[in-house]
């Protein structure tokens, strides 16, 4: 579930809502049209946390059809083969449906294991983006596979990212020894003269 998770970059809530019908194995695709939340249930003897699935997901522009790599379709296949013929993607051993705490306390115990620093479900997602900004892909297409409503939103989400782009996109032309730069400058003047030298 990780694995597809960080490879789709899909909610927390998106992916546990996932059902089987859901994937289309020939096109190499999934539609994200549904999503689970935890929700406070009151009772008598207290209140009680429980993830709950809705037919509907965040926006309108997170109904969405994503894409599958090779790695995202394995770790699916190797879902459906543990998890046997249940209609959702995310269950437990038990056949029930994996709530947002039993996938949390799963990925922070394989953090420990692993012994890598603990970090939420969320990063998956961020990990996603920052791959994609890494590969250069254009904002908006990041935008769409995110499902976010505007391009704005993920700009200012992973404003910090670009401005890394930024600053290794100047650092991409830092060729010229300093000790000749009199001569590059001389030369560039003679092909580009100053306004006021021209006429």
């Amino acid at each position: 579930m990780f694995v597809f998770m960080l490879c789709t970059g899909v909610r927390v809530g998106e992916a546990l809502a996932l059902k089987y019908s859901e994937i289309d194995w020939d096109n190499k695709s999934v539609h994200i049209c549904r999503n689970s939340q935890m929700v406070i249930n009151r009772k008598d003897d207290g209140r009680r946390y429980e993830t709950r699935i809705f037919e509907s997901v965040k926006t309108k522009s997170s109904n969405r059809y994503i894409g599958l790599n090779s790695t995202a379709m394995e770790a699916l296949r190797n879902l459906q083969q543990l998890t046997g013929d249940h209609e959702f993607v995310a269950v437990n051993q038990s056949g029930g449906h994996m709530t947002y705490n039993n996938l949390a306390k799963t990925f922070s115990g394989l953090l420990k294991t692993l012994q890598l620093r603990q970090r939420g479900l969320h990063n998956l997602r961020h990990t996603f983006a920052s791959q994609l900004f890494a590969k250069k892909v254009d904002i908006k297409v990041i935008s769409e596979l995110l499902g976010h409503s505007s391009v704005q939103i993920t700009y200012d989400t992973y404003v910090h990212i670009l401005d890394e782009h930024k600053k290794s996109a100047v650092q991409a032309i830092d060729f010229i020894d300093p000790a000749d730069a009199h001569t590059v400058i001389a030369m560039d003047e003679r092909e580009n003269p100053p306004a006021a030298a021209i006429g």
